[in-house]
């Protein structure tokens, strides 16, 4: 009789164990708040990209190249990173350069409104589109209006100009914001 006590205890110590350990392994959910930080961080980077490119002569090579980069670092992180940027930089005189970067995954019509004239730019899917404009008074302003947003800026001809929309995703948390520089 000592024995089944024995018996049925370890089979109630067992059972008492494994009930402990799940079946299943937890998903790991992290914190949505490090996309904030990672949205504030890029929003400063960003601009020193452009001002490093500048100091080297080559700075829409280094802008597509840091794009590019920090879409695969944070693609490790399981962070869908979408972005559109245009860089103005003035070439000579009164004519400005004005490249668009489109990063957001779709093709995009981007429409420029100048004090006086009205252009619209068609950039597909990412990649950049470059085109040059006349600047008829400095400083200037210019509308710029694509499917996700309407922004005006006031930029001087002998700077160069930066503008950012950048949009950070990891499953249901989103968080999006943009930049003049």
């Amino acid at each position: 009789m000592k024995g089944q006590f024995y018996v049925l205890g370890a089979l109630v110590l067992i059972v008492i164990l494994f009930a402990g350990i799940p079946l299943e392994r937890p998903v790991l959910v992290q914190q949505s708040k490090d996309l904030d930080y990672l949205l504030t961080n890029i929003k400063q980077e960003f601009p020193r990209a452009v001002n490093l490119g500048r100091n080297q002569s080559t700075a829409l090579s280094v802008l597509e190249h840091f794009t590019s980069f920090t879409t695969s670092r944070l693609a490790e992180k399981a962070i869908t990173f979408n972005t559109f940027w245009m860089l103005v930089q003035n070439t000579s005189g009164s004519d400005v350069t004005i490249d668009i970067g489109n990063y957001l995954g779709t093709p995009l019509s981007v429409v420029l409104t100048f004090p006086s004239e009205t252009q619209i730019i068609v950039v597909p899917a990412n990649t950049t589109n470059e085109t040059t404009y006349t600047v008829s008074s400095d400083p200037y302003n210019l509308t710029i209006n694509f499917t996700i947003a309407n922004k005006t800026v006031r930029w001087y001809e002998d700077k160069t100009n930066f503008y950012g929309y950048f949009r950070l995703q990891r499953g249901e948390n989103i968080v999006v914001d943009d930049i003049e520089a």
